[in-house]
């Protein structure tokens, strides 16, 4: 049973009507106890008895009639399975299955199952799936942003799930920091740190290969500059190339090979993350341009005997799952307010793929 001695008075108030709904002991057209009984019983404030209310009452679930009393409206709006929604923009072999672990190895100890969908990076996908999952009776949805960069056609959706009281933490990005909680990495600390580190390495002119269409890249693309511009280097606009989410391959469509073969070629690169990092790496061999020291996100570059130096920031992926979930258990339990809308930052640390570096070149 919901405890009515929450840390958020309303909230526990409020989920224990709720509980009275999900249990039949209330149902609909049922009449509640008055605000001067449930004051009596819970040893509340009217005003903390009237925001509980108040809340169920916005999302059509209570019904205020004047002279009256409150009466159910909606009770079977509120039969919540012992589910929870998880999008994904995409799920391949790269980071994505190991924040899905973190998040169902969570949820699971904890009784709930977990239901997946994959918009492929479509707004017109993730608009389907949530109006789905809008109506499939599910206790919350965790979320990866669809070109988190750009303005998002799905938001009256999303501010609907918020007026339902629905629990929904984003993961790895966001849409608004300021109206779901969020989970992910400093990513512009992160590409900051490995930029710094290939200047430290003796890098005078460090190309730029960047994803702008979601929030990582923009970000990471923020720390990159930052670097540049701490240490006093040029920067240069023709050194700094960007894909899309429809646009990523060839490479040769970005630009980016003319960075190592002008007259003064850059000799060190800060990719997105360390996916197309693998892929310029496999490019440049083939073209037998060698000594380029390589930058990535998320510590997932295969390496091969190489002349090439990496260096990535190790992503905490089953953490942020870990604590996505944790989150929104909390939300479901103590109210969607219990848990702040400030985006929760996990850290990240530098990795240098020192086994297979040609140790005549320069040490980073």
């Amino acid at each position: 049973m919901t405890s009515i001695n929450g840390g958020f008075k309303y909230l526990a108030l409020r989920n224990w009507i709720i509980e009275q709904i999900q249990t039949g002991a209330l149902k609909n057209g049922d009449r509640l106890p008055s605000e001067q009984a449930l004051c009596s019983r819970f040893s509340f404030s009217r005003q903390t008895v009237r925001n509980a209310i108040d809340t169920l009452a916005r999302d059509g679930t209570l019904r205020t009639v004047k002279g009256s009393g409150t009466y159910v409206a909606n009770a079977g709006g509120l039969v919540r399975n012992k589910t929870i929604g998880v999008i994904f923009s995409c799920l391949n072999d790269y980071i994505f299955p190991s924040i899905l672990r973190g998040v169902e190895s969570t949820l699971s100890k904890n009784g709930y199952a977990t239901e997946l969908a994959i918009t492929n990076n479509r707004w017109q996908t993730e608009g389907e799936i949530l109006e789905r999952m809008l109506h499939s009776g599910l206790s919350g949805l965790l979320v990866e942003g669809t070109c988190s960069a750009l303005p998002n056609p799905n938001m009256d959706t999303y501010f609907l799930l918020k007026q339902k009281q629905l629990p929904v933490v984003f993961m790895h990005n966001y849409y608004d920091k300021e109206l779901f909680p969020s989970v992910l990495i400093n990513d512009r600390e992160s590409a900051e740190a490995v930029t710094r580190r290939l200047i430290e390495g003796g890098h005078k002119r460090i190309a730029g290969l960047f994803k702008i269409d979601d929030m990582q890249g923009r970000e990471r693309l923020g720390g990159y500059l930052q670097a540049l511009h701490d240490a006093q280097m040029e920067i240069r606009e023709d050194d700094i190339y960007y894909y899309t989410t429809k646009r990523k391959l060839p490479l040769e469509q970005t630009g980016v090979l003319e960075a190592f073969t002008g007259k003064v070629p850059c000799t060190a690169v800060m990719c997105y993350n360390d996916q197309i990092a693998g892929e310029l790496h496999t490019r440049l061999s083939q073209e037998g341009i060698r000594g380029v020291a390589i930058g990535g996100i998320d510590d997932a570059f295969e390496t091969q005997p190489t002349s090439m130096r990496i260096v990535t920031a190790k992503h905490p992926k089953e953490a942020i799952g870990e604590e996505a979930a944790k989150r929104i258990l909390q939300m479901m339990g103590d109210g969607i307010e219990s848990v702040p809308c400030t985006p929760f930052m996990l850290t990240t640390e530098l990795v240098e793929k020192t086994g297979f570096i040609n140790r005549e070149l320069p040490r980073l």
